[in-house]
């Protein structure tokens, strides 16, 4: 996401949106199994995250712009606080979002 994120960000720079820095594209697999993903804009009042791990719960991440794992959208920080404020979302049938292989020669 961070490549899509770098083009939405000068979209957004192009519209007039004042924090553009702050706005971000992301996508979730929450719902993967039922043939969606969701993708949302979000505004993170931050250029880094401190969180905890989404899949053991426990250990504590460091992130920033250049961390694929930074794009990934978190309800709260470490610390328990809001961090991602949802400004726009879509779900979008997989099979429309999956992308192709290149083939080597």
């Amino acid at each position: 996401m961070k490549h899509a994120f770098e083009y939405f960000q000068k979209v957004l720079k192009n519209y007039g949106v004042h924090d553009a820095d702050r706005c971000i594209l992301t996508s979730s697999d929450t719902a993967s199994s039922e043939g969606f993903t969701p993708f949302a804009v979000v505004h993170r009042p931050s250029d880094s995250i401190r969180v905890a791990d989404k899949y053991d719960g426990k250990t504590v991440r460091d992130f920033s712009k250049s961390d694929r794992l930074f794009y990934k959208p978190f309800e709260e920080d470490v610390d328990s606080r809001p961090l991602d404020r949802i400004i726009d979302w879509a779900g979008l049938r997989r099979e429309y979002t999956k992308t192709k292989r290149r083939r080597q020669f």
